[in-house]
């Protein structure tokens, strides 16, 4: 059984991060919140720095149209490198692309105007990883 669990948030708007932040510290679990961090970047780039140093997260919430490297393409990278956390794609608006790619990444889709949906994803996620 894993004792943490480490969830990245990459979203480059500061006001849906800031909710975001609120609704996790208010959906997740008492058990779950002190044994989860959540660490927010405002790129992938920026999330794809901190796992070549060496940190990998168990679960990753991200915005699909960030500055820079897109979502999908970070974890098209990391998928490449094996990593086998759970991912949740966020995005504005479907499209047929996104269904595909995502079946093929093995991610889950959400748009990305519900904070409460995805909030109780990363409690969910972080649940299971603790298990």
């Amino acid at each position: 059984m894993a004792t943490h669990c480490l969830v990245f948030y990459v979203e480059d708007d500061l006001s849906i991060a800031t909710v975001m932040r609120q609704m996790v510290d208010v959906i997740m679990d008492a058990d779950v919140a002190r044994r989860t961090e959540v660490r927010f970047f405002e790129s992938a780039d920026a999330a794809m720095e901190a796992v070549r140093s060496g940190t990998w997260p168990d679960a990753v919430v991200s915005d699909e149209g960030l500055p820079g490297t897109s979502g999908s393409a970070m974890l098209q990278a990391w998928r490449k490198a094996d990593w086998l956390g759970k991912f949740l794609l966020c995005s504005g608006g479907y499209s047929q692309l996104d269904g595909v790619r995502l079946l093929e990444l093995q991610a889950d889709f959400m748009l990305k105007n519900n904070p409460v949906a995805v909030a109780r994803w990363v409690n969910a996620k972080a649940k299971e990883h603790l298990r």
